[in-house]
């Protein structure tokens, strides 16, 4: 790698260092850190002397800096090297107290990245006390009901559970519930995750029967909105009937076991250490009940589970041509879904693995757009097309130029398996660059960054022609909001798209499985885009419909071009309603009467007569004189102080914002609506109207063609 771009090759350096941890080459990843932190003191070294008035730092290469110190930390932990682990991780938290803002979320994160250290060293009371502190940081700089106070405050309670300090770690348990419920919903799956997991704390009490309570209301809501699939409701039925067996009621807890048993077999990216672990409950349970017989053939099962998996082992640790392949799963923040790719694995391992079982799976993974496969089934090196005997694993989250870290967040993620003929070799290198280039033109959002002030978003839906809005749009948009709250640097986003004639367009009417919290999730998203003290801007040349349009009026500033523009809100005509704030937003901004107007009728609007209604704020001839007037504001805004436009903001909004709590009624009303049988055969007609919501006639022009859906 050529260090004359010391960013460039400080961020390809880490990507390169965590692709030889994924693969468990942690002597290779050693050196390579061992590099890096060279580089990194020449840095320093070389900005020390720097003019302040030339800039220094960046808050980039300062973010990069502080990754590079975890990746090291975690390096040494994977090996076992956990005090050379806690020595990266003070000289990352000396840097980012001495570097970065006082006020930067790195603190919390450090300290409970820092506190995990102890936890595993089994130092649980200064484990306790560094969460604890990690704990008061993060409620001072983020709130106690931020997701990472909350996640703080969760490993908190595992530390006090370890230590057998089980009253405080109940209180500390009901302060955690409470927050989730005031900040999430008595419903939402992460505060009934939470109860759950609190069902568990009440049984280390022996509060038998109130923690079977809490598993069960804990259980019962997370079936109204996860399915089997989802790890929470697997584990919630787990917590239940662990409970069901203290409280004597083993018939109740044999059903929930079978039940988790069944789907995990019938699940084919199950890892089978799953199944044993379950197994091996089971057993236990007709143990209790003095079933010998069942028990010893459960028992029997598990042996046979464990034996496979020590067969896999041994394979994986002689042949090196065996891989094992990691996706994240959308189904859980931190389920991770794994396949074994044995084409030219051993003729004894190919008895273990359901051959069908892993071509649904790497069918699962193109469909879901989470993982893409080169050179898909040949496995030959990308470079020289020799036989492959390595693979080169590569992994991106959405973070470019001008953000910071966000906290304890699992955005879409992109995973690439590239084969290489040799590892370490100008093949292997090659395929590195290929593996980063290759993901930053898969990412649904591209991030780039003219200056440290101003940020540019550019939507692109790879697999939808129109620009759909899909679940990698919102965990996209939902990660840059996240890692904005944190940046004190960036003043302006601009939101644009490089789809012709498409902006941002609505929901993607084929998601399947479809989330039913991806209306509450898009409310919040679009509420907590409101509160950002940065100022957004929309460069609109295209069509921006239902939640692109929803998306649109959230935003703080609205220009388009007159070619190609139309906005709408063709829920109504769908059978449906607006259910990400449409019908909130749009009559603070063009009136009561002609809101009831265009969402209604579902009729479009363009950027003309958006213009004179206040829909947006201005409409361009062309694309240039567009972009023009927004480089000349921005370039006005970034001069002022990030702090006066967060408070002129927010004093906008108390006047114009709709509740929070108005608009997550809306959200329930679109998925009332969207259980109507009706609706389902409306959507089907819509679907056939717009060739599968194709770059059609019905499509571009779809207020026009909503009164078809009803011949």
């Amino acid at each position: 790698m050529d260090a004359s771009n010391d960013t460039e090759y400080l961020e390809t350096a880490l990507n390169l260092a965590d692709i030889m941890m994924r693969k468990r080459n942690y002597r290779r990843a050693d050196s390579i850190l061992t590099e890096i932190l060279v580089q990194i003191t020449k840095k320093l070294a070389s900005e020390s002397t720097t003019d302040s008035d030339q800039g220094g730092l960046s808050q980039y290469d300062k973010d990069l800096i502080c990754n590079c110190f975890r990746t090291m930390a975690n390096n040494a932990r994977k090996q076992g090297n956990l005090d050379r682990a806690k020595e990266y991780m003070n000289i990352g938290m000396r840097f980012v107290k001495t570097q970065l803002v006082p006020d930067t979320v790195l603190i919390p994160v450090f300290l409970l990245d820092l506190c995990k250290i102890y936890q595993e060293e089994g130092d649980l009371r200064e484990s306790e006390r560094i969460v604890k502190e990690a704990l008061a940081e993060s409620e001072r700089i983020l709130g106690p009901s931020h997701p990472l106070s909350l996640d703080i405050r969760e490993v908190l309670v595992q530390v006090l559970v370890e230590g057998d300090n089980y009253e405080v770690a109940e209180s500390s348990h009901r302060q955690l519930l409470q927050l989730n419920m005031e900040g999430w919903g008595e419903k939402h799956p992460r505060t009934l995750i939470c109860l759950s997991n609190f069902s568990a704390t009440l049984q280390s009490m022996n509060k038998l029967e109130e923690a079977e309570e809490c598993a069960r209301l804990a259980f019962e809501g997370l079936q109204d909105v996860v399915d089997w699939g989802h790890k929470w409701l697997r584990v919630a039925a787990e917590n239940l009937a662990t409970a069901y067996g203290h409280n004597m009621k083993t018939n109740e807890a044999e059903k929930l076991l079978k039940e988790v048993l069944h789907h995990l077999k019938q699940d084919p990216y199950t890892q089978d250490s799953s199944i044993l672990i379950r197994l091996l409950n089971l057993a236990q349970v007709y143990t209790s009940q003095k079933r010998p017989e069942l028990a010893e053939a459960t028992y029997k099962e598990a042996i046979e589970e464990k034996g496979q998996n020590n067969l896999k082992a041994k394979a994986e640790e002689t042949m090196p041509i065996t891989y094992r392949v990691a996706c994240g799963d959308p189904r859980s923040e931190q389920d991770f879904l794994y396949v074994e790719l044995p084409e030219t694995a051993p003729a004894f391992l190919g008895e273990t693995i359901d051959q069908k079982a892993e071509e649904r799976f790497l069918q699962f993974l193109v469909d879901r757009h989470h993982m893409s496969f080169l050179n898909k089934r040949s496995w030959r090196c990308v470079t020289c097309n020799s036989p492959a005997s390595d693979m080169l694993h590569q992994t991106a989250a959405l973070l470019r130029p001008g953000l910071g870290a966000a906290p304890n967040f699992t955005p879409s993620m992109v995973d690439f398996v590239i084969p290489i003929c040799e590892p370490d070799t100008e093949c292997d290198r090659q395929a590195d660059q290929l593996a980063l280039q290759c993901l930053k033109e898969a990412l649904p959002l591209q991030l780039t960054s003219e200056t440290q002030c101003v940020l540019e978003v550019t939507f692109h839906n790879r697999h939808s022609t129109t620009n759909l809005w899909n679940s990698d749009t919102l965990f996209g948009l939902t990660d840059i909001v996240r890692r904005l709250q944190n940046d004190n640097e960036t003043k302006a986003v601009v939101f644009k798209s490089d789809v012709p004639k498409y902006f941002l367009n609505h929901l993607d009417l084929q998601i399947e499985p479809f989330d039913p919290t991806v209306a509450s999730r898009m409310i919040e998203l679009l509420y907590n885009m409101t509160n950002l003290p940065q100022v957004t801007i929309a460069a609109v040349e295209g069509i921006a419909r239902g939640a692109g349009n929803e998306f649109l009026i959230s935003l703080d500033i609205q220009f388009a071009t007159k070619a190609h523009t139309l906005l709408g809100q063709p829920e109504v005509g769908m059978g449906l309603m607006p259910g990400g704030g449409g019908g909130q937003y749009l009559p603070r901004l063009i009136g009561r009467g002609r809101a009831m107007e265009f969402i209604l009728s579902s009729k479009d609007v363009t950027a003309e007569d958006a213009e004179e209604m206040g829909w947006i704020n201005r409409a361009f001839d062309t694309s240039a004189e567009m972009h023009a007037h927004i480089d000349d504001l921005v370039s006005r805004l970034v001069i002022f102080p990030l702090g006066s436009l967060g408070a002129a903001k927010q004093s906008i909004n108390r006047a114009t914002r709709p509740p929070l709590e108005d608009l997550l009624m809306d959200a329930a009303s679109f998925l009332e609506r969207l259980a109507d049988p009706a609706v389902q055969t409306t959507i089907a007609r819509a679907l056939t109207a717009t060739s599968n919501q194709s770059d059609s006639y019905g499509e571009q022009f779809l207020g026009e063609a909503i009164p078809t859906f009803y011949d």
